[in-house]
């Protein structure tokens, strides 16, 4: 099985069921005074599960002792600790093997919460200068003051056509133009319906 260095998550797409799962390895990490150790062993193994091997995961015609057998390879590979071993092997027996990398990550946002790092995105109709950037990532500070740093991604959609979406996990920020005029449209449109 090869490695694949590309493979990441954006933490839009964390499931209540990968954050409930990574919490409780963040938390047994924590207890066993071992986060350091276990923020390393996900992002080496995180390496490891591209689209092919999560495909093995969630296939229903594979046999939980393949994909045991699969994943205790890997772990060997990269001299996973015991907790990390429990935890992939139970994730396993669950059946949610298709899930393991979104769990990592979980752990990897909780990892960074902790330490007052958010993650944030914002979208724009046009690319953000420095100055606006630095607008955005104060913002996303007033939303919570014991933020220490803001891991700002910016993208461009034109669609957007003024304006800015800014998403902070689960919650976004929409001052576009395009979602306004939306707005405006359906208000329209429940108005002439209600005439």
């Amino acid at each position: 099985m090869a490695k694949n260095n590309t493979h990441t998550y954006s933490d839009k797409f964390i499931s209540g069921l990968s954050r409930r799962y990574g919490l409780a390895l963040y938390l047994s990490a924590q207890e066993e005074k071992s986060t350091s150790k276990l923020m390393a062993e996900a992002a080496e193994l995180k390496t490891w599960l591209n689209h092919e091997i999560e495909n093995f995961l969630a296939s229903p015609a594979y046999s939980h002792g393949a994909k045991k057998g699969a994943m205790s390879d890997i772990l060997k590979q990269i001299k996973a600790s015991a907790l990390l071993t429990r935890f992939v092997l139970l994730v396993l027996q669950k059946g949610r093997g298709e899930f393991l990398a979104e769990m990592l990550t979980a752990v990897e946002m909780l990892n960074a919460e902790d330490k007052g790092v958010v993650s944030a995105s914002v979208v724009s109709a046009t690319t953000l200068t420095s100055t606006q950037k630095k607008e955005v990532e104060a913002f996303v500070k007033k939303t919570d003051p014991t933020m220490k740093k803001v891991n700002l991604t910016a993208y461009v959609d034109k669609s957007l056509v003024a304006g800015l979406k800014i998403q902070i996990g689960a919650v976004e920020y929409d001052s576009s133009l395009s979602s306004r005029l939306g707005q405006l449209a359906q208000s329209l449109q429940q108005q002439i319906v209600a005439e």
